[in-house]
């Protein structure tokens, strides 16, 4: 807005502006910075360019459905950018390990299953989890 502008502004006009810039400048104090889950998700950037050897291999932006069939088509690359990095992935805890454990029991077997014979599939379904996690990159550690 101009000086110009302002000057031509009824004194009415004026104190509005002055209201709603000092509701403003106080609605910005009081907000707190948004944690990580009040970030919406967002949908990815789609971008595609040509492949190797191509005239131009600049990245282009796209919609999803152009995104989707440029995949058909070996001279094309494609790249989804994310506006936030993906949320770090964790182990089960030993309670959800168990959790779990026991909704698998209850559906297969009912209350059919002995208790030696639980304690011995437990730690072979146990192992199994683990191995998934290993396999999938998921661990304890930061990444």
């Amino acid at each position: 807005m101009s000086k110009e502008s302002l000057k031509e502004m009824s004194d009415e006009d004026l104190m509005e502006l002055e209201r709603l810039l000092v509701s403003a400048e106080n609605a910005l104090k009081q907000k707190k910075p948004m944690t990580e889950e009040e970030i919406p998700e967002a949908e990815p950037v789609y971008q595609i360019a040509m492949a190797e050897g191509s005239t131009s291999t600049a990245w282009i932006d796209v919609a999803k459905d152009v995104f989707d069939d440029a995949g058909m088509y070996p001279e094309y690359k494609r790249r989804a950018l994310y506006t936030r990095p993906e949320p770090a992935r964790k182990p089960m805890t030993e309670m959800e390990v168990s959790n779990e454990w026991c909704k698998l029991v209850k559906k297969i077997s009912g209350p059919r299953m002995k208790y030696e014979d639980g304690r011995k599939y437990f730690s072979n379904f146990k192992e199994g989890l683990r191995f998934a996690e290993k396999h999938h990159g998921i661990s304890g550690e930061d990444q």
